[in-house]
């Protein structure tokens, strides 16, 4: 197995096989640090720093227009959430070196996740092993996450959680991925109290 393939299989990062028939070669399907858009390489290196090519050409015309303005303190609303879903998640569980490196894996998609509970979910999803998308986009939805290892769709539901049209979207999801396919609703209000109980929901498909 080649550096990259190594590195990419520790830090979750999805790989296809492209080219033609006479030639193939592994793809790399990277999340950028600075947007969550998923970009391809031919390799992978866990040290490198992960940009796309618009974010690296902003960041780079940035530095060279404002080399003077300090910006590294300067943090996202959603940024603070997730130091917000670190210290929930430090409560609940004997928190160790890979829930650290989960952690940092979960953050370079951070602008993906709509709440603290959501950020949580990322986190113990990536401990336990699991190779998740969020956000994927199913039909004319999207999703919170996706595990196509296990053909399972998680939704965290807040108190208003898809109020409007939830039956035909429900519809629209299942029938788009497959009958063979589970969708999951966890209540936001659980995995803030315990989130040790994902684990038990995903072993019992749903129930709780």
């Amino acid at each position: 197995m080649s550096i990259s393939s190594e590195d990419a299989k520790r830090d979750n990062i999805r790989t296809t096989l492209e080219g033609s028939e006479f030639r193939k070669y592994t793809a790399y399907h990277i999340i950028c640090e600075a947007c969550g858009n998923e970009y391809t390489k031919r390799r992978y290196n866990s040290n490198d720093e992960h940009l796309c090519d618009k974010c690296r050409y902003m960041r780079n015309k940035k530095i060279k227009v404002k080399e003077s303005v300090d910006v590294s303190d300067v943090q996202t609303k959603n940024e603070i959430k997730f130091e917000k879903a670190i210290v929930e998640m430090k409560k609940q569980v004997k928190w160790d070196p890979r829930y650290d490196h989960c952690a940092e894996i979960a953050k370079k998609r951070v602008e993906y996740y709509g709440s603290v509970p959501e950020m949580m979910v990322a986190i113990q999803l990536l401990y336990l092993g699991y190779v998740i998308t969020p956000q994927q986009k199913v039909g004319k939805y999207r999703v919170d996450f996706l595990i196509e290892s296990i053909k399972t769709v998680i939704e965290i539901d807040g108190a208003i959680f898809h109020a409007k049209q939830k039956d035909n979207r429900e519809a629209v999801i299942q029938l788009s991925l497959g009958l063979d396919w589970k969708i999951l609703h966890v209540p936001a209000e659980l995995i803030s109290k315990d989130i040790l109980k994902l684990e038990t929901i995903l072993q019992h498909r749903g129930k709780f």
